[in-house]
């Protein structure tokens, strides 16, 4: 008659409840085949078809929810956000408006201005980042208890492609391989522009070029700095008269011993 709940029995024992009082549809069932009425699973059906599922263990934090399906789980929001929380407090989230992103939420959810974030856009393409909305200390740390690998495709075969090494969303050098070589570029003046450059190229055998460029002049010096010893080894033996390998200096950057200029 709508005054009072309608129990649920087996054997005797009242292993449950269906009450449709407090202005929503309430499913109740007791632990262990009631065994007591104290811990328990709920169904809450309130306006608009709003649906809590919860478990309720009185004396501590064991009243597990556990999902056993022998097929897959769907999860279909008809908003564009899925809330992940402990206690109540939101930790976390998906969201779906343009973009399919994952946050995580600072110190389990102590609020929402600061967090980890994961952006899936078109063609795959993601960014990982991290807000933190007073300052700059949201630094993201790869702590791997075996390697780190980066593997990226160098689509346009220079050394501006590949791996892109960025300060404050500028381009200041990059890491990369590509005509079986591997280049290290660093550009001008923290990325002011990619014309000037110095680049470190390693080809077969190890045989390895150090270079500096400048595009409107020739002032791209290379200057060493050292607070210690400078050391020249060339680990090779000599051989016949006029054909040792040594070091050679090159004044007119033709490296040629019989032009007089080496």
């Amino acid at each position: 008659d709508g005054s009072t709940a309608i129990f649920l029995q087996y054997a005797g024992t009242t292993i449950g409840a269906i009450d449709g009082g407090d202005n929503k549809s309430t499913l109740t069932l007791y632990e262990a085949g009631g065994a007591s009425e104290n811990d328990m699973f709920m169904i809450e059906v309130e306006a608009a078809g709003a649906t809590t599922i919860k478990t309720i263990d009185v004396a501590g934090v064991a009243g597990h929810l556990t999902l056993e399906i022998d097929g897959d789980i769907t999860i279909d929001a008809a908003s564009t956000n899925t809330y992940l929380k402990v206690q109540r407090t939101t930790y976390g989230a998906f969201k779906s408006d343009t973009y399919s992103e994952l946050f995580l939420y600072e110190a389990a959810g102590a609020s929402t201005d600061d967090f980890f974030r994961i952006r899936c856009k078109t063609n795959g393409e993601t960014d990982i980042s991290t807000t933190d909305a007073s300052a700059t200390a949201a630094h993201l740390t790869l702590a791997a208890d075996g390697q780190i690998k980066l593997d990226a495709i160098n689509a346009t075969s220079t050394d501006a492609d590949g791996i892109l090494l960025k300060t404050n969303g500028t381009t200041f050098g990059t890491l990369t391989s590509h005509h079986s070589l591997s280049t290290l570029t660093l550009y001008e003046a923290g990325g002011s522009s990619t014309d000037d450059y110095f680049n470190i190229t390693v080809d077969a055998a190890g045989a390895t070029t150090i270079s500096t460029v400048d595009a409107g002049g020739e002032v791209a010096h290379l200057t060493f700095a050292v607070d210690g010893d400078t050391t020249i080894d060339r680990n090779t033996a000599l051989t016949a008269t006029g054909t040792a390998k040594g070091l050679y200096i090159d004044y007119d950057h033709v490296a040629a011993v019989a032009d007089g200029q080496v």
